[in-house]
């Protein structure tokens, strides 16, 4: 009885101790769902090309994570340009990123990145763009890759597109692909208020 009793309470120690482990202590990491919509471009009256994408992004522990930073890459054959100003929220409420408190349910939203303004414009050509997410957890050193989406940009939707509103590509489980359209200026940043996202930190170098 006595080994029973040692052994019962061995158990529910470990129990214990693993359950405070998953719930307070353990840290964890910040994960980001596939992005249901995609979009590039949006360039108009002088401004430059931005890329946005919508997904859930969640944190893999009990007590969340802290979001530092995030900023886009965008690779396109031999070319690559970093989007480092970052943008979140719904249209028409979108804030300047300053860091993100990311819970263990997750919070869903629109995810733009910009280009500073000592930054050259991407220009859009036909050709397969491959989308790259990444952020910095508060505290750690490196950047780590959270989501990958690859669009197809045909010459016909570029041609569409005359007017440089620009693309959005939505997911279809179905096909399992992006499919793309031009999409209208009202699903977008208004340009005065991605002027005003920009000027705030003027043309200081260094990821943002």
């Amino acid at each position: 009885m006595e080994l029973t009793s040692l052994a019962i309470s061995a158990a529910a120690l470990v129990v214990s101790a693993t359950t405070f482990w998953f719930t307070v202590l353990r840290r964890g990491t910040v994960k980001m769902t596939k992005p249901t919509q995609v979009g590039i471009g949006f360039g108009d009256n002088g401004k430059k090309n931005q890329v946005f994408v919508r997904a859930l992004m969640f944190a893999t522990s009990k007590r969340g994570a802290v979001l530092e930073n995030m900023f886009a890459r965008v690779r396109a054959g031999e070319r690559s340009q970093t989007f480092s100003v970052w943008v979140y929220g719904e249209p028409k409420s979108m804030l300047r990123g300053a860091g993100l408190v990311v819970p263990e349910t997750g919070i869903a939203a629109n995810f733009h990145f910009l280009l500073r303004p000592d930054e050259p414009d991407f220009q859009l050509a036909p050709a397969t763009y491959k989308i790259e997410v990444f952020g910095r957890l508060l505290g750690q050193t490196g950047e780590q890759l959270l989501s990958t989406s690859e669009i197809a940009v045909s010459s016909g939707l570029i041609g569409a597109a005359q007017d440089r509103v620009g693309l959005q590509f939505d997911w279809a489980p179905d096909t399992d692909a992006y499919v793309g359209h031009v999409a209208k200026r009202q699903m977008v940043i208004d340009p005065k208020d991605v002027a005003e996202f920009i000027s705030t930190f003027g043309t200081e170098p260094g990821r943002q």
